[in-house]
């Protein structure tokens, strides 16, 4: 049995029960449940309920009903109130006779006075949020007396039961089934979520998790091009004395560009250089020496960047709820080739101006995180177990980083007296990083580490790594490989 680490507290019931003088006694049974506030139990050895301690300097009371839920006082409808799935919602109140339908519509109506929910056996398929102190007490049969199967909360996708900000909730003998969305890339599997809340007792609960779903695929880079054109524009020609002008290489779609170099003019006007921005690449103008020329030097190759980060983990836990955001980086994007130079010059006739340079290819995106899968999941919160089940799935695979696009090829030389150089080829982009594999966990927390007790814990399979998206090509130079996204971690108990 738990303790609480700095005082023993003696059960005021107890007490009671044994004729002592207690000024805090409540007059009934019922009572005692309608007003847990005189309620503090510790370990015993016939079974009574632990502390909860979450972490102040006094115990957090439970509702003694937990321990006999059958007892006429504590299904007293002053007291608590009543839900069956098999109910009508119309006319509905609450009452033994006239239960609300849905968990949902009991928790809406607990107050002060009644802060315990009977639900019966069948199936509710809905999200069950709780904001506030209550027992959920499942395992009667609708005549609310007899024993019943438990009640199945198990809604179509998303978070089947949800404590949060919280203190004193204890849920008994019911079954949790969450789901994640079929139809959502990455979407996550969560039984139980738990966040910010403090004395939750689970008792005699099954708690399942499917599995997560793969992660979105990167696209390729492509999709996005940063150059449409297969070939980059040709130098310009020019059959007179003047020399050709630069090309119309135009602006990449990432704002790279290039310059082809403009010829060089009759009479021994020198060419210029190509450029490229980012530059790269040196002086590559023709020559012109006593009238005889030489034609323009070819633009160096774009430089391709080095391999982006992919994903290292499937996501992170905040009070929220389990946020899987993509962390893998875009491949990126390549140089473009540097403008070839343009074409010297004769006495009698200009130079060719040199062609354009490539476009970089568009990185490929990066590849999307996998789903998990938690059957209780906890941030900053005080739990317990007894007596339960709690089961995780598949954690998805990660999406897989998209490809590079290949860099654009370089453009023709000018004709002239002399050519113009050709430009560089443009560098291929980088593949996308992948997605990492979600998380499989029976239970998983950031701050204090559930305690279960007598408790089965069964794990799933961490998800598989997203693979890093495939480089693009290039005659010059190839963009890097996306790196591989990590493994999902599987555990029974899974710090985050």
């Amino acid at each position: 049995m738990m303790t609480t680490s700095k005082t023993a507290f003696v059960s005021i019931a107890l007490l009671c029960g044994l004729g002592f003088s207690v000024t805090a006694c409540p007059a009934s049974l019922d009572d005692r449940c309608a007003n847990g506030a005189c309620v503090a139990t510790t370990s015993q050895a016939d079974g009574g309920v632990d502390v909860v301690d979450g972490g102040g300097d006094s115990a957090i009371p439970v509702d003694p009903c937990v321990d006999t839920p059958t007892d006429p006082k504590c299904l007293n409808e002053g007291s608590a109130l009543f839900v069956s799935a098999k109910a009508d919602a119309a006319g509905a109140d609450g009452s033994r006779l006239h239960p609300f339908k849905t968990i949902g519509a009991g928790l809406s109506a607990v107050n002060g006075a009644r802060k315990r929910i009977y639900v019966c056996e069948g199936d509710y398929l809905e999200k069950v949020s709780v904001q506030a102190t209550v027992s959920i007490l499942g395992g009667l049969a609708c005549e609310w007396m007899g024993k019943g199967a438990n009640p199945r909360i198990a809604p179509a996708k998303g978070v089947a039961l949800s404590i949060v900000k919280s203190t004193g909730v204890v849920v008994t003998d019911l079954s949790v089934e969450g789901s994640a969305d079929p139809l959502v890339d990455g979407d996550s599997a969560i039984g139980v979520f738990v966040s910010e809340s403090q004395g939750v007792l689970l008792r005699r609960v099954t708690v399942k998790a499917g599995a997560g779903t793969k992660g979105a695929n990167g696209a390729d880079g492509d999709i996005s091009p940063n150059h449409a054109g297969g070939i980059a524009p040709s130098g310009l020609n020019t059959g007179t004395m003047a020399a050709a002008e630069a090309p119309s290489c135009g602006t990449c779609a990432d704002t790279t560009f290039s310059v082809g170099g403009k010829g060089g003019a009759s009479g021994g006007t020198g060419p210029l250089p190509g450029s490229a921005t980012p530059a790269v690449g040196s002086d590559n103008s023709g020559g012109t020496v006593g009238g005889v020329c030489s034609a323009g030097n070819s633009g160096a190759s774009g430089l391709a960047a080095a391999a982006t980060a992919a994903a290292t983990s499937p996501g992170s836990l905040k009070a929220a709820g389990w946020d899987s955001s993509p962390s893998a980086k875009k491949g990126a994007n390549g140089n473009p080739g540097q403008g070839g130079g343009g074409g010297g010059s004769t006495a009698g006739n200009g130079g060719g101006s040199g062609g354009c340079g490539g476009c970089g290819g568009t990185g490929g995106s990066a590849g999307g995180n996998g789903g998990t899968s938690f059957a209780l999941l906890s941030f900053g919160s005080a739990v317990s177990l007894e007596d339960s089940t709690l089961t995780a799935s598949l954690g998805g695979a990660g999406g897989n980083g998209g490809k590079g696009q290949d860099g654009q090829l370089r453009g023709g030389p000018g004709n002239g007296a002399c050519l113009g150089g050709v430009g560089g080829y443009g560098a291929g982009g980088g593949g996308g990083g992948g997605g990492a594999g979600g998380h499989s966990a029976a239970i998983a927390h950031s701050g204090a580490a559930p305690t279960p007790k007598n408790c089965t814990l069964k794990r799933g399979l961490g998800g598989d790594v997203g693979t890093g998206g495939t480089k693009g090509m290039s005659t010059g130079n190839a963009g890097a490989t996306g790196t591989n996204g990590a493994k999902g971690l599987d555990a029974e108990l899974l710090p985050l």
